[in-house]
């Protein structure tokens, strides 16, 4: 379950967001500018006074290696097969950045252009029996995270005393000796033949990917397995004959620190109401059922013993949700609310919403395991995984809680095409070549003055875009969906677009999409560009062959604002390949139809069409041999890409006064105010004024 209300615990909140990388250190550093040089900043918002560091290419995004892996507590892979990256909390808005999946061999590693202003990532791993989700610093332009059973210190956390909680009642159970600071129970039980299957299964690949199969993160149990719920199905624990029970802890989905706790009675003489239940009868098992590095102390495999129970007795259990105070370090008697293993005893007035505990056995292991939805049913935001709370049962002897009517276990989930991605995680459940969708959007500004300066006005051509990538269960990308909307056009020029992929023409099996009116572009049979050393895509030849108006659109106050125009665009690869996920890649303009006068963003280099005639004369700098490409004489751009939807200056209004720390950024080399182009801080970092906005 993912975040839920924003009445969560703030103690656990933070120490989720607590927890770092195995690999790095504990120091946050963002993306590297693209230039060390030090200089000192005019503050001026005219660009001719700027002194510009000679290696900073205006770059707002940077190459970053992502590694993300997951091992049992044997070493052995773990393939989860939904890891979520985003650029912060999705409860706090995040934005996703990334989807795929560990491989066969545990691991998931990709390139992916990040804003330079991000400083940490937030990975979901949507799989229980890991933590659900870290926030990870970007270290010199690396994300690196490891994710392992959280059960690293359960051996130093058990005591060989074989105490009973049975007898131990809520009255006289204590801070000092019940549990200590982190809720974890004083007394946990020492390993035996009865809790080891339970105590192996929670660090075990093969158990954890059958547990993910029927309780899997933010999957509704009632959508996709509703056999668990039928009508009737067992709820409580029923001990069939005399035995001893213990309780081993999973695993746990939430940000709330819940209260788990149990109570018995007599099997022919069930309690009808919660007032039936004697206080007396009420125990708690952990005080707080959170993991380390959630807001608690629990490791996977801390087991409890409950007592020895006679024959017909049944067992109850309750969820007091945030019924631990992290604050006081006890438990908290007014918790939010609290839900029960027997329906009619939970809050819901709709029948069918009332179960709250899911009863599965695990036969193979002869255990049960147990787990809880901690939300209110009826509220909205309710995902109905039942998986915020999850334990396992054991007992001696062994068939003692498995009799009646439980569900078994189920074998691996569905999985038609056959590639590890289980079909309900899979976007092309039928297709092996395709299973996840990745996006990028933002927005290009290019002058089309070049080789001139121009205004810097980044006005003349605007395009939005919108990137969808398709990828395989192994992260390698098979198609590429592109949406391209003319923002604004403050030029007379008739100008083509396209992008460069780092990949030869002859990995391209075609395009689709593309507007080719004019006589001054060739394709090839697949649709790339003929004649090109690496895979070209022109989008279109003339941008005003898409927009009505045959001059500067969406650019100057005075004037109409025109509908905008998009236009999609497809490209699919021969086979699925390694491609760094860096949209919008290489992108460029042709001006006024000219094929060789080709305008692309600082740093990138021309394609082999290129007019090289032009580069070095008037205001352009480029430089081939020592790689400069772009830039005027002053080290200043002729295009830039934004990693959000640029809100572009109005027409002969350069976009240093418009935006208000672009200057310090600029002459920083990129270390200050990274986000200057931010919609979250326009009030402070913009004139409107000077923005179009008609």
């Amino acid at each position: 379950m993912m975040k839920k209300l924003p009445c969560l615990s703030r103690s656990k909140r933070l120490m989720r967001l607590s927890a770092m990388s195995l690999f790095g250190t504990l120091t946050l550093f963002g993306c590297r500018p693209d230039s060390e040089e030090t200089v000192t900043p005019t503050m001026s918002a005219n660009v001719n006074d700027w002194i510009v560091p000679v290696n900073f290419n205006f770059n707002t995004t940077a190459e970053v290696q992502i590694s993300i892996a997951a091992f049992d507590s044997e070493n052995n892979p773990v393939r989860m097969p939904y890891v979520q990256v985003f650029d912060k909390d999705p409860k706090d808005g995040g934005t996703q950045l990334f989807l795929g999946g560990t491989d066969e061999y545990g691991k998931l590693e990709i390139v992916k252009s990040l804003p330079v202003a991000l400083t940490s990532v937030v990975i979901v791993s949507n799989y229980v029996g890991v933590l659900n989700q870290v926030t990870v610093p970007v270290i010199n332009n690396k994300v690196e995270y490891i994710f392992t059973p959280v059960a690293s210190t359960g051996a130093s956390l058990r005591t060989a005393s074989s105490q009973a909680l049975k007898g131990v009642s809520i009255q006289n159970q204590t801070a000092a000796t019940g549990w200590n600071e982190q809720g974890v129970p004083n007394v946990l039980a020492s390993a035996n033949q009865w809790t080891k299957n339970a105590e192996e299964a929670v660090g075990d690949a093969s158990f954890l990917q059958s547990l993910n199969a029927i309780l899997p993160e933010r999957k509704s149990l009632p959508a996709y397995h509703p056999e668990y719920l039928a009508s009737g199905s067992q709820s409580n624990i029923a001990v069939s004959s005399a035995a001893d029970v213990w309780v081993t802890f999973v695993a746990e989905g939430t940000n709330y620190t819940n209260t788990l706790g149990f109570y018995t009675y007599d099997l022919s003489s069930p309690p009808q109401s919660v007032n039936d239940i004697n206080p007396e009868n009420r125990h708690y098992i952990f005080p707080n059922m959170s993991a380390v590095g959630s807001g608690g102390g629990l490791v996977s495999g801390s087991s409890v013993y409950l007592g020895n129970f006679p024959a017909n007795t049944g067992i109850g259990l309750f969820l007091a949700v945030n019924g631990w105070n992290s604050n006081t370090k006890s438990i908290n008697t007014t918790s939010s609310y609290t839900i029960y293993s027997d329906p009619k005893f939970n809050p819901e007035a709709n029948e069918n919403q009332k179960q709250h505990c899911v009863l599965i056995k695990d036969q193979a292991r002869e255990t049960l395991i147990i787990g809880f939805e901690d939300m209110r049913r009826d509220n909205g935001g309710c995902d109905n995984d039942f998986n915020d709370a999850l334990i396992i049962v054991s007992s001696n002897p062994v068939d003692a809680v498995l009799a009646g009517g439980i569900p078994s276990l189920p074998g691996p989930e569905a999985d038609v095409d056959g590639d590890g991605v289980p079909n309900t995680l899979d976007a092309y459940p039928n297709d092996f070549e395709r299973a996840y969708n990745n996006y990028a959007s933002g927005s290009l500004a290019f002058e089309d003055q070049w080789p001139r300066k121009g205004d810097f006005d980044m006005n003349d051509f605007v395009v939005n875009y919108n990137y969808t990538i398709v990828t395989n269960a192994q992260n390698k990308t098979k198609d590429i969906k592109g949406t391209f909307e003319i923002a604004a056009l403050g030029t007379i020029y008739h100008n083509g677009f396209g992008y460069e992929l780092p990949l030869t023409p002859d990995d391209v099996q075609s395009v689709t999409g593309s507007k080719l009116n004019h006589n001054y572009v060739t394709r090839a049979g697949n649709g790339v560009e003929a004649g090109q050393e690496k895979a070209t895509i022109i989008v279109f030849d003339d941008a005003f062959d898409l927009v009505s108006t045959p001059s500067f659109l969406n650019t100057d106050p005075k004037r109409p604002k025109y509908n905008t125009v998009s236009l999609p665009v497809d490209v699919t690869l021969t086979k699925p390949m390694d491609l760094p996920l860096n949209a919008p890649f290489n992108p460029f303009i042709m001006v006024g139809q000219q094929r060789g006068r080709e305008v692309h963003l600082s740093g990138m280099a021309p394609t082999s069409k290129a007019n090289t005639d032009l580069f070095g004369t008037a205001d352009d700098a480029t430089n081939l041999a020592n790689g400069v490409y772009y830039k005027t004489k002053d080290n200043l751009p002729y295009g830039i890409n934004v990693p959000e939807k640029f809100q572009y200056p109005s027409e002969w209004v350069s976009v240093a006064e418009a935006y208000l720390k672009l200057s310090e950024w600029v002459q920083s080399g990129g270390r200050d105010f990274a986000d200057w182009y931010s919609s979250s801080k326009a009030s402070s970092y913009r004139n409107q004024n000077k923005i179009y906005n008609k």
